[in-house]
């Protein structure tokens, strides 16, 4: 549903969305059996972690950028009075 909601533009959809790649990075990161494939060399099991924790990282970065930029322009846009 999140993924549907920022693929569409809702901007409701980006707060989730950011709490879930922090809960995927949280959830993924301490595993060790997502590190044995990396120690016996880069193999596509060990490409494929970093990619997607890359990823993650990156939707991280991106949508706090958004989210902050957005409460910025907001507050400026408020009548002083």
């Amino acid at each position: 549903m999140v993924a549907i909601g920022v693929a569409t533009g809702r901007e409701k959809a980006y707060p989730p969305a950011l709490v879930l790649s922090i809960v995927t990075l949280a959830v993924s990161l301490p595993q060790p059996e997502h590190y044995s494939p990396a120690s016996t060399g880069l193999t596509l099991a060990s490409l494929t972690f970093i990619a997607g924790s890359l990823l993650q990282v990156g939707v991280i970065l991106l949508v706090t950028s958004f989210l902050i930029l957005k409460r910025r322009q907001s507050l400026r846009e408020i009548p002083v009075g």
